[in-house]
């Protein structure tokens, strides 16, 4: 069936519907889904206005892409829709994205060559070798956290799993931990919610130097003395005669240190919200934990949505659900919104720990930016999830605090009553 494709112009843009201000992202996540869902039904890749932000604006807007059938297709189509120009719904300079997003941000041959060297960081007997560490904190996490009674899920619980892994799979030494987890800490604070009145531009760039600096020191230190881990294998692994230089180990070292820190704590966060929310949902889970947990975590990541958008350029002229985006133009992905897609999911608004199958692009919707550390973070999730379950089941949930940006679906505070075992 041929689809007639309608170009945009100013009239196909629906005020009513906009979510390029910053007063759509202040809202909670459930007041933002209203308006998605209104998008899903009425104008899934509906054409926006250029985002709030104070820098230079290089688009003259954007196609919001809201169904989960589009947001894979261009996810997938990795010839036509680029990410040298943009990764984010910010419009970001390009160099500036490659200091924090790194690859994310870069199309082949240079992605290629950077994934290629990036993926055997993360080889099957690492992610065996990291696995079994990852259930020994769980099982000491889990039991610090159900002693306290009266508790703060993100900070009692959330942040240690996903920070101690990140130090042991990195390769982290002993003595840098405490420095290096107040730094992530601290690039990862909510604005107004950091530990200064520094301008939250400014404190990124600042803490973004740190990182990239500790990181370049880092592989300097490793090329000298090897060890099993994943800067080692970054620093010293070779792809057609070439190796990370500094500067990109400083960017990696960035990456690895967000997104391997943001995806399972927020996820974390929620799946105790929803679980203490669905009563039913966790004891047909405690049922049979071993046989059932691989799927519940995958709802979990559903239900969770971690990483709200990213964005994506056109290359050439194309077509993505039934609008021709021309070739220049910017589209950003809505994960959460695809993740609640009722052409995708029985129900989507439904936590049910048992969906099967669950389709969901938590982690992206495929195609060479897929998540490289997935299988990391599925550990996670399985081993905290089965632990909690086990020693502390039931824990009264009070009211959350959300992050107010466009890339996080964060929680940063949680207020919570451990019960008791079971």
């Amino acid at each position: 069936m041929t689809v007639a494709l309608a170009p945009p112009s100013p009239r196909d843009f629906d005020p009513t519907a906009d979510i390029s201000r910053m007063a759509f992202w202040r809202q909670s996540h459930l007041e933002r889904e209203k308006v998605f869902a209104r998008l899903r039904r009425e104008s899934p890749v509906s054409w926006q206005r250029p985002v709030e932000w104070p820098l230079p604006q290089p688009f003259s807007g954007f196609w919001a892409l809201t169904r989960h059938a589009d947001i894979t297709r261009v996810s997938t189509d990795n010839e036509t829709f680029r990410s040298a120009e943009s990764v984010v719904l910010e419009p970001i300079p390009s160099d500036i994205a490659r200091i924090s997003a790194f690859f994310m941000a870069m199309d082949a041959p240079e992605h290629t060559r950077l994934r290629k060297i990036i993926s055997s960081a993360f080889s099957p007997r690492q992610i065996r070798k990291i696995t079994s560490s990852i259930t020994d904190n769980a099982h000491e996490i889990v039991r610090v956290f159900a002693k306290k009674g009266e508790v703060d899920v993100v900070e009692d619980l959330s942040r240690h799993l996903p920070e101690r892994t990140f130090f042991e799979l990195v390769g982290i030494p002993e003595s840098d931990r405490e420095y290096l987890g107040r730094v992530i800490r601290t690039f990862t604070a909510e604005p107004g919610r950091a530990d200064s009145d520094e301008d939250p531009i400014q404190r990124l760039l600042r803490v973004n130097g740190e990182l990239r600096e500790y990181g370049a020191e880092l592989a300097a230190r490793k090329r000298r003395e090897p060890g099993d881990d994943v800067i080692t294998t970054l620093a010293t692994t070779e792809t057609d005669g070439q190796r990370l230089s500094d500067d990109q180990m400083g960017a990696a070292m960035v990456l690895l240190a967000v997104a391997g820190n943001d995806t399972t704590r927020q996820t974390t966060s929620h799946a105790v919200k929803a679980l203490a929310e669905h009563p039913e949902q966790r004891d047909w889970l405690r049922e049979d934990l071993p046989g059932r947990i691989n799927v519940a975590v995958e709802e979990m990541i559903r239900w969770a949505s971690p990483i709200v958008q990213f964005a994506r350029v056109a290359a050439h002229d194309a077509e993505v659900g039934g609008q021709l985006v021309r070739a220049g133009e910017k589209v950003v992905m809505i994960y959460s919104s695809g993740n609640r897609d009722e052409h995708a999911f029985d129900d989507p608004h439904r936590f049910d720990v048992g969906r099967s199958p669950n389709t969901h692009v938590g982690f992206g919707g495929g195609g060479v930016h897929h998540c490289l550390g997935s299988p990391v973070a599925r550990a996670q999730l399985r081993a905290l999830f089965t632990e909690l379950l086990t020693v502390a089941p039931v824990i009264e949930v009070g009211e959350p605090v959300y992050t107010q940006n466009t890339l996080v679906n964060g929680i940063t505070s949680l207020p919570a009553r451990v019960v008791g075992g079971g």
